[in-house]
């Protein structure tokens, strides 16, 4: 018995073997062909996906240090809170009726409305109830509304404009429908803008409420 050898010899002699090999040779090509273009597109999309990520990380560090800072102010300083228009019932008078957790507990009531406001109602908010602005410059506004409207997409949207983004940014280049990102420039001047906001709000608050040694951010 061999095994099928003698097949496999009359196989080699006509060719068959040589030409299967070649045949997986050509399809394995393809594979890796198609593979290697795979790689190239995950890794032109890498940077831009990772300037994205660190965009929502960069926002949601300024708010938490902009709602922080309000906190700390409405807390130290509760006369602020009484042109909130929060009432209690008497059965919350009397669970919040210890020393200091009553006006916490209305600070964080205060903080949530705040947060449900345009940007545009909470910078105005803030200089209305406390006398400053948070923005180094009146032309910084129309920046920040864009950069929260266009984190606000990536979050909610997968970065896809819609309706609302056009109406509240106003004059833009984008359409319903257009697919956003972030480029190297627009991330760095995002940073540098909310960098620069940061500055200002300890700078204010330092000089409204007469503080110092406030290390800047």
């Amino acid at each position: 018995m061999d095994y099928g050898i003698t097949d496999l010899l009359d196989k080699v002699k006509g060719g068959t073997v040589f030409s299967s090999t070649q045949q997986s040779a050509g399809t394995l090509t393809q594979r890796i062909g198609s593979l290697v273009e795979q790689h190239k597109t995950l890794s032109t999309r890498a940077r831009p996906m990772l300037l994205e990520m660190a965009l929502n990380y960069r926002v949601a560090v300024y708010d938490a240090y902009i709602n922080d800072i309000l906190e700390a102010i409405l807390i130290h300083i509760p006369e602020k809170l009484k042109s909130g228009k929060k009432t209690l019932t008497n059965q919350e008078a009397l669970e919040f009726s210890e020393a200091g957790t009553l006006i916490e507990y209305l600070t964080n009531q205060q903080m949530v409305e705040f947060g449900y406001e345009s940007v545009k109602d909470q910078v105005q908010w803030i200089f209305n109830n406390f006398g400053f602005s948070i923005l180094p410059r009146n032309t910084d506004l129309p920046k920040l509304v864009e950069l929260m409207e266009r984190q606000n997409l990536f979050v909610h949207a997968n970065g896809i404009v819609g309706a609302k983004y056009l109406k509240t940014v106003g004059s833009t280049p984008f359409k319903v429908g257009d697919r956003m990102d972030v480029t190297d420039l627009y991330w760095f001047e995002a940073d540098q803008l909310l960098t620069h906001i940061g500055m200002t709000v300890v700078t204010s608050v330092s000089a409204v409420f007469g503080l110092s040694a406030i290390p800047s951010t």
